[in-house]
């Protein structure tokens, strides 16, 4: 258990961390995964952050704890380990295990201190640090062996460097030792995490049939996907009318409010008529605003109206009724009246914004559309140059099927 605490910081600090990994690499990952499927495959999801914080663990490892850099400096000098295995050879002899004494081979005991000791537990441990990195690589990504192998050496050499160069000079000397031991047993852990492949990934789905279902989920718009193309296009105009609205050269006053009312117009509805019917956000998801009856692309009407009712009507008017709710319930909280009077008045202040969410869910389940799509006449489809270029040559008419029904669904 004493040797096993010595992983702990590094795990725990991994777990720390990778929220803020995580969430920097997540915006890339879903632009790259609709542009490439049209959809997110939860197996998938599991997989890719799953490696994300592995890898983020492997380092960790590599580099933890931290000692104080007046202590390092103060430690004599550790030569590179270019003999493999020799620790473990003295380990050996120090439990009473001998080659050359044929007998001592059979004593149970030393081999039980020999296989308890520190040194061993450090190779196993090794081995045991890259067995996952051999079944991302054959499993998800579906390398070689000889890739496999050759990405284990370089990880296992990028560590030992790591260590060498006192974490990039943060450090005056290496704290860590460098052996070959390391290069070897990390090297043989991709080599044999690879070999053990089959055995869980007879448990999971094959990497064809994620794809396969991320392009059935392509085959559809979801919710999720034109939300994240609305975030995409909240933020570039946020960023644009930030820009626009202190720059120096537009006078103070009402000027720079109309100047990014033009913004809006220019984004919301300009640029989506000269790139055909798409804002920036939709474009990088791959989809694109046509009018309600599909057959022709929204016009610039309705682009505005739409975008109008999406990014300032719908969500001003939930912000007045939360404002407005909140306010009501702080007036009766403070109010000299008796208890449940107050509790009856603070439910009933909670009417507004149960009527405008029953107003949002009614159109939504009657028209199959929220307000701004059905008051602009206007529906979200599929971009037309998507292409299943990945599916498996024997899925592509299913692929190319599945683009059909997601432009005219």
């Amino acid at each position: 258990m004493g040797m096993l605490g010595h992983y702990a910081e590094p795990i725990f600090g991994a777990i720390l961390v990778f929220p803020l990994i995580a969430a920097l690499f997540t915006v890339p990952f879903i632009i790259v995964n609709y542009r490439k499927f049209g959809g997110i495959a939860v197996m998938r999801v599991m997989i890719v952050y799953s490696f994300i914080l592995y890898s983020m663990c492997t380092f960790l490892l590599t580099v933890l704890p931290l000692p104080d850099p007046a202590e390092v400096a103060r430690m004599a000098p550790h030569p590179i380990g270019w003999i493999p295995y020799r620790s473990l050879h003295k380990a050996m002899l120090e439990s009473g295990l001998s080659l050359a004494n044929p007998s001592s081979l059979a004593d149970l005991g030393a081999w039980k201190r020999f296989l308890t000791c520190s040194d061993m537990f450090q190779v196993l441990a090794n081995i045991a640090m890259l067995v996952p990195l051999g079944f991302y690589l054959r499993y998800y990504f579906r390398l070689s062996f000889k890739k496999t192998v050759l990405i284990g050496f370089c990880a296992s050499l990028f560590f030992e460097l790591t260590q060498l160069s006192g974490l990039y000079g943060i450090y005056p000397q290496p704290y860590r030792f460098t052996e070959m031991d390391d290069l070897i047993n990390n090297t043989l852990g991709a080599a044999l995490g690879y070999g053990l492949t089959p055995l869980v990934a007879a448990f999971l789905p094959t990497r064809d049939e994620i794809d396969r279902l991320s392009y059935l989920k392509g085959g559809r718009i979801t919710l999720s996907r034109k939300l994240f193309a609305l975030f995409i296009d909240a933020v570039l105009f946020g960023v644009l009318s930030f820009g626009v609205f202190f720059l120096p050269v537009i006078p103070e006053g009402i000027y720079r409010p109309l100047t990014v009312a033009m913004l809006f117009v220019l984004y919301f509805g300009v640029l989506p008529v000269l790139i055909g019917g798409r804002t920036l956000g939709q474009a990088t998801l791959k989809l694109r605003t046509r009018d309600e009856s599909k057959t022709a692309l929204a016009t610039f009407t309705q682009l505005l109206l739409r975008n109008l009712l999406l990014f300032c009507i719908e969500p001003m008017a939930l912000f007045l009724c939360f404002e407005l709710a909140l306010a009501l319930i702080s007036v009766l909280f403070w109010a000299e009246t008796e208890l449940w009077l107050r509790v009856v008045g603070a439910v009933l202040s909670l009417v507004p914004i149960i009527a405008v969410f029953a107003t949002f869910m009614y159109v939504q389940r009657e028209y199959d559309v929220f307000p701004h799509a059905h008051f602009s006449h206007t529906v979200v489809i599929a971009d037309n140059d998507w292409e299943p270029d990945d599916l498996p040559d024997q899925d592509r008419a299913t692929g190319k099927h599945l683009k059909r029904q997601a432009i005219l669904k």
